[in-house]
């Protein structure tokens, strides 16, 4: 079974019914609960949602419009999705740098990795860090990092080449995997 972690687009895209791509997050969302795919999301997608729905809410279909609970609505609705794993690994690094030790999650520290080899905006290269955590922590590789993030699809070869995970966009994904 193909194991997918899920950028944050792809979620709120379940929301945004006239997102152009609505149909096919649609779907991965029915995979996910089928259990014919296992999908997987973190704790910094969770913050990410929060931050997004209030900043975009005439884009969200939503049934409550109360702004004080907006971004909690939206993160009920994700946990609540069957068979998604919201993971996190909260290891901590005691790295040496001249001398000056600290500490640092993992995340973090493969985040710096990351933005040296690949260079996307921060968020983004985070997410390739929890992909390489959650990797580390279940002993399992992850197939593909769903996103419809052009910056981040524009650089799915060479996230390929270092990480050796594919890096697709939902309809793709649809198409690959015959969802």
């Amino acid at each position: 079974m193909k194991r997918i972690y899920l950028d944050t687009n792809i979620l709120l895209t379940l929301w945004a019914p006239l997102d152009p791509l609505f149909q096919s997050c649609l779907k991965i969302r029915k995979a996910i609960e089928e259990n014919e795919i296992n999908a997987f999301f973190s704790g910094l997608g969770l913050a990410e949602v929060a931050s997004v729905v209030e900043r975009q809410k005439r884009k969200f279909s939503i049934k409550d419009p109360r702004e004080s609970t907006l971004a909690i609505e939206f993160i009920k609705r994700i946990v609540l999705i069957k068979n998604l794993d919201v993971i996190d690994d909260f290891s901590v690094y005691k790295i040496d740098i001249l001398d000056n030790f600290i500490n640092i999650s993992s995340s973090h520290w493969l985040c710096i990795d990351v933005a040296k080899k690949i260079g996307l905006k921060t968020l983004d290269n985070l997410h390739i860090a929890n992909i390489l955590s959650i990797q580390n922590k279940t002993g399992k590789d992850v197939d593909y990092f769903v996103t419809n993030d052009k910056e981040i699809l524009l650089k799915a070869n060479l996230i390929k080449k270092r990480y050796d995970f594919s890096v697709v966009a939902s309809d793709n994904l649809i198409s690959i995997e015959g969802l």
